[in-house]
């Protein structure tokens, strides 16, 4: 949004709680100019939507912190991101059903629809925060897994036996676990999620993978 800007802190604190304190967080104050000139105002939503300019959150695994935004401008959004391995998790972007990397991919640019006065925004921008030991960035042992999907189907093939699978969000919650035995696994998976991570556990091997849901 050429000609605007605004920005809002996240910081992790061991003992911080996931709502307002104000000992530990800033609210953000909102002022809206009344010229006619391009104003953006950015911050965090708690889970009982107060927004902040300084969040400061205790343990952020499974949690969801929303980004909220009012504008009076739409046009291209560019959303920057600094410091985040300072979380000790792995941090991604959800920009409605599209997921971003944080760690690759610092900067997101976007854009938002025009309006007539000031908008509000508050369910469009997520981050999440991963664990990562469960990220699957890594490859855990030198078994070689193929994995594919198409149509919502996930199938997965191994030189060795597969026990199990547990699909997991990029949250770190499991949502399905598969009971396997085999070297060559099938199954589907629910329409609504489109990226996982996939835990594949054989018998002296664990692979843990991100794909994406096609």
């Amino acid at each position: 949004m050429e000609g605007a800007s605004n920005r809002t802190v996240l910081v992790y604190n061991k003992d911080a709680s996931n709502y307002f304190d104000r000992n530990e967080d800033a609210m953000k104050l909102f002022y809206e100019n009344q010229e006619d000139k391009p104003q953006i105002i950015f911050y965090s939503l708690t889970p009982d939507q107060t927004p902040l300019a300084i969040n400061s959150s205790g343990d952020l695994t499974d949690q969801e912190i929303k980004l909220g935004m009012r504008y009076n401008k739409g046009g291209e959004l560019n959303l920057s991101f600094k410091g985040l391995d300072t979380f000790g998790h792995k941090v991604y972007l959800l920009d409605g059903d599209t997921e971003i990397d944080l760690e690759t991919n610092p900067i997101y640019t976007t854009s938002v629809e025009n309006t007539n006065g000031f908008t509000e925004l508050n369910d469009r921008f997520k981050l999440i925060f991963t664990p990562k030991e469960i990220t699957g960035m890594e490859n855990y042992s030198k078994n070689e897994i193929m994995i594919s999907s198409k149509d919502g189907i996930i199938s997965v093939s191994s030189g060795q036996n597969i026990q199990t699978i547990e699909v997991i969000s990029v949250s770190g919650v499991v949502l399905q676990k598969e009971v396997v035995n085999s070297t060559h696994y099938s199954f589907d998976v629910n329409k609504e999620i489109h990226s996982c991570i996939l835990k594949i556990i054989s018998k002296d091997n664990v692979e843990v993978r991100k794909i994406i849901i096609k």
